[in-house]
């Protein structure tokens, strides 16, 4: 489990380093185990998603959709639907991101459409 990685990860002689997390996951760390993480390191926090994921575009049918909690079946021909769907997808990724942030780590997601490369550099830069 994410969790139990981030225990793992506490318990390694690593401090004051430059940790990067890539993964698909949001929200399934635990409050307590990210903020040991952001205390001990500099830590980067990368999102990695399907273009699909966050825009259902380009797609024909019905998609199933799972979360932790509950499993949603959207219609692709229901624009209305797929526009709620975007902007709850959207307010999920800013509040994920702003709780980062007040722990004081770096967040970023990218898709398979992203040049992560660009990405990096312009994070670099910035530093």
């Amino acid at each position: 489990s994410p969790n139990t990685l981030l225990s793992y990860f506490h318990n390694l002689p690593i401090k004051n380093s430059l940790v990067f997390l890539l993964t698909d996951k949001m929200n399934d760390f635990d409050d307590k185990n990210l903020k040991i993480a952001s205390l001990k390191n500099d830590f980067v926090y990368i999102n990695i998603f399907d273009y699909f994921e966050n825009n259902l575009s380009n797609g024909h049918g019905v998609v199933r959709l799972r979360d932790s909690i509950q499993t949603f079946f959207i219609n692709l021909g229901n624009h209305k639907k797929i526009e709620a769907y975007k902007a709850l997808r959207q307010k999920k990724i800013q509040d994920f991101s702003k709780k980062l942030h007040n722990f004081r780590m770096s967040y970023f997601f990218i898709d398979n459409t992203t040049n992560i490369f660009a990405k990096l550099l312009i994070f670099f830069k910035s530093r």
